[in-house]
């Protein structure tokens, strides 16, 4: 039982040492415990939770977790406070309501855990201060209207992600501090951020999705990344188009003269449009229904006319008497116009397929098992075998970068090929790549290439941001349509990682079309289907990735 006891004192010992000798591994949290200071009061302790802040009172809800500020009025007080609000807990949701104003050396600063702020309808907060306004590790913004200036330091940090949405937010700090800053990402959803003169700083990548001014103009150049980051912005909102494109679906291209005004308006559209230049995206609806609107339907064929009647039967009349026959049995033979030799004509020769439709088959046949992936420092692309190449040309590179030729794989047997390096460097699961493929033969001792591959984007598994596309999920898999009329194709991608992004429009189109036989139906790039002419094809919708999934369209 001694022994016991001493041992639970030395290990108890043990641990003190371990703080002592690195005090960076306790938390500042776990050395004061769980406080929230408002005025260099802890409200835990307080009575009723309630602390009085000038005209206002702060207040916190133990079972939510929720400090709310109230028309709150804090003012430096170096004797009690330096820091308006200073939250060592866990969860905490610091709510907003009515007008609140805190001016000190520090503003609402969460200690080693993240915070959300959100704010009630009407409400809004000022923080002027010389260090951080607001601070936290992990931030979340939410419906707020928040002007945050700081003197010595970032109106707005993060040590790790910062997320605002959908708020208001006014914000400027040191020149070298920038306006708003965070170790990790950023993501701003819809709303607005002013950062005045200054910059928004992220140690990896930014995600915008609402509108960023500086000095009171919408702007995007002041905004600082990572070595690995990069400035994302949200795709613009195409439900528009999309509602136009369904009106167009729903009429038969062959009943109008000009129905191709329809086609241009829709094949204008470009899919990768970001949220800045939503106008544009709904002018790409716009130009779709003014085009439906100005179509002219084809005159109606007239009626073939009605054969006339025959001439009517004769009643019963009496047989005519039979001729008599000549007097001279053998009469000679009249004279025969000369005859005219008539030459045989020449056979139709048979039409040679057409460079285009040869193309188009052999490009299906190329992609239509190509794909890409990474796996334990390798880089694999396959791709489908088309029957007349002598051999296949195989590109790759980092995303960026350019396209190499990496390998020859002569011969039609091999349909795979394992890339270890590219320009001697080792495939890192960290980076992004791109492969493509090239089948060739060779004509007149030259090689001439005859099908190329799309290209496809691979995200390796330890990319920080980004993922590949796992499988396809197609609203209907069969498609009936008439000869001239529409139908867009409805796609989703499924992820391999839902906690990462696949690439953005601005790197590569997320989903890609092609048709087996354009002669049958042919595919927009922004997945509209149109009847040529009867018969049956395959369209695929690809991912960057190179994952497919087909639809098999008849035309009626």
């Amino acid at each position: 039982m001694l022994k016991r006891k001493w041992r639970w004192i030395y290990m108890l010992l043990a641990v003190c040492l371990i703080s002592i000798a690195n005090p960076e591994t306790v938390s500042a949290a776990d050395a004061v415990g769980e406080k929230i200071l408002v005025k260099g009061t802890d409200i835990l302790t307080a009575p009723r939770n309630t602390v009085k802040c000038g005209a206002g009172k702060a207040r916190y809800d133990k079972a939510t977790k929720v400090l709310t500020l109230e028309d709150v009025e804090i003012t430096l007080d170096e004797d009690k406070y330096e820091c308006g609000v200073l939250i060592y807990k866990a969860g905490v949701t610091v709510k907003l309501v009515g007008s609140n104003v805190i001016r000190d050396k520090q503003g609402i600063v969460s200690v080693d855990y993240s915070i959300k702020i959100k704010g009630a309808s009407g409400s809004k907060l000022t923080v002027e201060t010389e260090n951080e306004g607001i601070c936290g590790a992990g931030l979340r913004i939410q419906s707020s209207v928040i002007k945050a200036v700081s003197t010595n330091q970032a109106g707005i940090f993060s040590t790790q992600d910062l997320r605002i949405e959908d708020s208001e937010v006014t914000s400027s700090g040191a020149v070298s501090e920038g306006s708003i800053r965070a170790e990790n990402d950023i993501m701003i959803i819809d709303g607005s951020t002013e950062i005045g003169a200054g910059k928004i700083i992220c140690g990896q990548t930014v995600g915008i999705g609402g509108k960023v001014y500086s000095g009171g103009k919408e702007s995007y150049n002041n905004i600082e990344c990572g070595p690995s980051g990069e400035v994302v912005f949200s795709s613009a909102d195409y439900s528009e188009v999309d509602d136009a494109i369904a009106e167009a679906e729903e009429l038969n291209g062959d009943d109008y003269t000009n129905f191709e005004l329809v086609e241009e308006a829709i094949d204008a559209v470009d899919g990768t449009k970001d949220f800045r230049y939503q106008s544009e995206v709904d002018g790409y609806a716009a130009a779709i229904r003014e085009a439906i609107d100005q179509l002219e339907e084809k005159p109606e064929e007239p009626d073939e006319p009605e054969e006339p009647d025959g001439p009517e039967e004769p009643g019963d009349t009496e047989e005519p008497d039979e001729p008599e026959e000549p007097s001279n049995p053998n009469p000679p033979n009249p004279p025969q116009p000369p005859v005219t030799p008539v030459t045989p004509a020449e056979p139709e020769k048979p039409k040679t397929p057409s460079v285009k439709s040869e193309s188009i088959s052999k490009m299906a046949a190329l992609n239509n098992k190509a794909k890409a992936g990474i796996s334990r420092g390798k880089l694999k692309v396959t791709w489908g075998k088309v029957s007349t190449a002598e051999g296949y040309d195989i590109y790759a590179g980092i995303c960026g970068g350019k396209l190499k030729l990496v390998e020859t794989v002569k011969g039609n047997e091999k349909s795979s090929y394992v890339i270890n390096r590219i320009e001697k460097k080792k495939i890192d699961k960290k980076d992004s790549y791109k492969v493509q493929v090239s089948a060739y033969r060779t004509v007149k001792g030259k090689k001439k290439i005859i099908a190329n591959s799309l290209a496809f984007h691979i995200a390796g598994d330890s990319q920080r941001n980004y993922t590949n596309a796992k499988s396809l999920k197609i609203e209907k898999t069969k498609l009936t349509l008439k000869k001239g009329s529409l139908k867009k194709i409805k796609a989703k991608t499924v992820k391999i990682n839902n906690r990462k992004r696949l690439f953005p429009q601005s790197h590569i189109a997320p989903q890609r079309y092609y048709s087996t036989n354009k002669s049958i139906a042919t595919v927009s790039k922004n997945g509209v289907i149109k009847g040529r002419k009867k018969g049956t094809c395959t369209i695929y919708t690809v991912a960057a990735n190179g994952v497919k999934k087909g639809v098999k369209v008849t035309v009626k």
